[in-house]
């Protein structure tokens, strides 16, 4: 793979990700039990 797909693939799930965090900002959901809220305004979840 030439280094420039790799840099296409990254830029893809970046946008992916804040895409997600935008919908739950959106949302405004209630953080889940096991979960906390970010700096971005998203939840991390641990599993627990």
């Amino acid at each position: 793979m030439k280094k420039r797909d790799i840099l296409i693939i990254i830029f893809i799930v970046l946008l992916v990700i804040y895409s997600i965090a935008i919908v739950t900002i959106a949302t405004n959901q209630p953080v889940p039990p096991g979960c906390s809220n970010t700096e971005f305004g998203g939840t991390v979840c641990l599993g627990i």
